[in-house]
């Protein structure tokens, strides 16, 4: 298989690396206990305050982000979004990672063919929901609420823009909840928590914008064919990186 290439200058400003319990270490951490000391390392080598190199540190996140046992196709997007709550500046990290994943072709195309590819539809797509204006965040509002409407867990949304990759400022979160409250779409209460919306059933429409009774509103094969798609489209980040996976990679979605 291809080596993996870190070199000094392609190093993340903040390289993070998990140190807690094993047992709280999450599938989408980087934690290495090794001790790479012993002479050959320059002080500056080493990752934060510990004796871990950064060549091994890169090459674990390599074999993390190219193992499809570790790291499922359906779970790349997650994965890169999680990395990216751990950073100060996650457009930084997303500039970084775009760079080591370009320098890197061979050694992830090496791997499954197409998948640097991929990496880099994902690193644009997050990318661009980092820049969302502030209309076009009134309007993923309201997919990521339809999108959970039938999830138990009472998160605000707030939290669910964020796990969508939307970069929320100041008082984003209650402005997008009065907008949507304004057009009849949603209900909200604010809390200390956070702000939590329940959507209406005029905010869940079809391709028509014709309002839809939640409980006994039959679609039409073709309603119900573009809501999966929709649904696709904003399960995989965006329409590009759904076009830059190759079938191989679709099936394995497909199969899980």
């Amino acid at each position: 298989m291809k080596q993996f290439h870190a070199t000094p200058d392609a190093r993340f400003t903040e390289e993070v690396l998990y140190k807690g319990d094993y047992e709280d270490k999450t599938d989408f951490d980087i934690q290495l206990d090794k001790d790479c000391s012993g002479g050959k390392h320059k002080p500056e080598d080493y990752v934060n305050d510990t004796k871990l190199c950064y060549h091994c540190y890169y090459r674990e996140l390599a074999e993390l982000m190219s193992d499809k046992r570790k790291l499922r196709p359906s779970k790349q997007i997650d994965f890169i979004r999680y990395q990216m709550e751990l950073r100060d500046d996650p457009l930084t990290f997303l500039a970084e990672l775009e760079e080591l994943v370009i320098d890197n072709e061979a050694y992830f195309d090496d791997a499954d063919y197409g998948l640097q590819r991929k990496y880099l539809a994902i690193v644009q797509a997050l990318r661009d929901r980092l820049n969302t204006s502030f209309p076009d965040k009134v309007k993923a509002g309201l997919r990521v609420l339809q999108l959970n409407r039938g999830e138990p867990e009472n998160h605000s949304l707030g939290y669910l823009l964020k796990l969508s990759g939307y970069r929320l400022v100041a008082d984003d979160e209650k402005l997008i909840a009065q907008a949507l409250e304004e057009k009849g779409l949603i209900t909200y209460t604010s809390t200390k928590d956070g702000v939590f919306a329940k959507i209406t059933p005029k905010g869940i429409t079809d391709n028509e914008g014709k309002a839809l009774d939640e409980e006994d509103q039959d679609l039409s094969p073709a309603d119900l064919l573009k809501a999966i798609t929709d649904y696709l489209d904003f399960k995989f980040a965006d329409t590009n990186v759904l076009v830059a996976q190759t079938g191989k990679e679709l099936a394995d979605v497909i199969e899980e």
